[in-house]
């Protein structure tokens, strides 16, 4: 259902598949999963193995990946996910990414740093802590209000 007169308009992206940073139609994405609100109003997207931040403005920057697949934690670029899926804020206001070919839970600061909560990239449907629980291909994820981080796998 939709509304009488609603309104719809490109804050950022064109039609081209891409991966440029650039403010409003001369940033690109290609194959975006989720969008989240940030606190401080930045809308965090997943994107082709990053996370990308859209301003209020439509300027768009990576904070975190380089778009090249991998398993890796690190600053910024350094930093590789495999299909980063799902998004949701941690308690703390960092981003938690269900990373889906790589099976495993990932956590963005606003600064970039990213490093993994669960899972170790191997497959699999293992109850656990740390790298000894298992995914198999994550798609969704939620944080209740005590912190709880809830995965559908």
């Amino acid at each position: 259902m939709s509304k009488a007169g609603a309104v719809v308009s490109t804050l950022a992206g064109n039609v081209e598949a891409g991966s440029a940073d650039g403010k409003g139609a001369d940033a690109t994405f290609d194959d975006p999963c989720d969008v989240v609100l940030a606190t401080n109003g930045d809308l965090l997207v997943s994107h082709r193995h990053a996370i990308r931040v859209v301003t209020p403005g439509g300027a768009v920057h990576t904070l975190a990946g380089s778009g090249m697949a991998g398993f890796v934690g690190g600053q910024g670029p350094v930093a590789r996910f495999r299909g980063p899926f799902a998004l949701s804020l941690d308690i703390d206001g960092s981003l938690l990414v269900a990373d889906q070919g790589n099976n495993a839970i990932r956590r963005v600061t606003m600064d970039g740093a990213v490093s993994t909560v669960v899972g170790n990239g191997e497959r699999g449907f293992t109850d656990g802590s740390g790298a000894a629980a298992r995914f198999h291909n994550p798609t969704g994820i939620v944080v209740d209000r005590e912190g709880t981080i809830v995965v559908a796998d």
